[in-house]
């Protein structure tokens, strides 16, 4: 099998191999607009930039939505109080989504607690009870506006959120971006690569 690489390819792969955290994104290409996933490792829980108390992280142990053994399992059930989050000091005042591929373990269905926390001026917290289940990945979306620059806090896990019937479930590709409204929908990427 031969490959052919040309300049558009030879540029893709100089991109996706860059050592930057933080990752642009063109998501339109008609108007030119560019998401910047604000969140460092979205696909690493195990890096020390996510805060973990009480929680255990297996690293890469199931195919992720790119198909590649790239996902995490979280485990939350030590107590109420397990939980994994990363903190983004000092954004701007606007509208923040928080979004994360969720998917349960083998046999499971039922709902898993995320949260997004605005630090701004009167504080923001959104906690959101994901239906998920073990067949297929489900893209979880919070919303949280910023009234003042302040901190903002994503929570992938988070156990103090009640109501929640699984404690563990698959995590991957995790982005904080700014929209231009809290009605906007964030198109789903983790890295470089941009998932449909």
């Amino acid at each position: 099998m031969r490959f052919f690489l040309t300049k558009t390819t030879l540029i893709l792969f100089v991109l996706s191999c860059g050592e930057d955290k933080k990752s642009t994104i063109e998501t339109n290409i008609h108007t030119g607009t560019t998401s910047i996933n604000l969140l460092e490792y979205t696909e690493d829980f195990s890096d020390m930039v996510w805060t973990r108390e009480d929680v255990i992280v297996e690293d890469n142990c199931v195919e992720s939505p790119e198909i590649r053994p790239s996902a995490d399992l979280i485990d939350l059930t030590k107590n109420k109080k397990s939980r994994i989050y990363q903190m983004i000091p000092e954004l701007d005042q606007g509208y923040y989504v928080f979004s994360i591929y969720i998917k349960a373990i083998r046999g499971q269905e039922g709902t898993f607690p995320i949260t997004a926390f605005s630090k701004g001026k009167n504080g923001e917290y959104n906690n959101k009870l994901v239906k998920i289940n073990s067949q297929v990945w489900t893209r979880a979306i919070v919303r949280v506006s910023q009234d003042s620059m302040g901190d903002i806090v994503v929570y992938p896990g988070n156990g103090m959120v009640k109501g929640a019937t699984l404690k563990k479930a698959y995590i991957w590709g995790a982005q904080l971006e700014r929209l231009d409204s809290l009605t906007e929908n964030p198109k789903p990427y983790s890295g470089r690569n941009i998932i449909e």
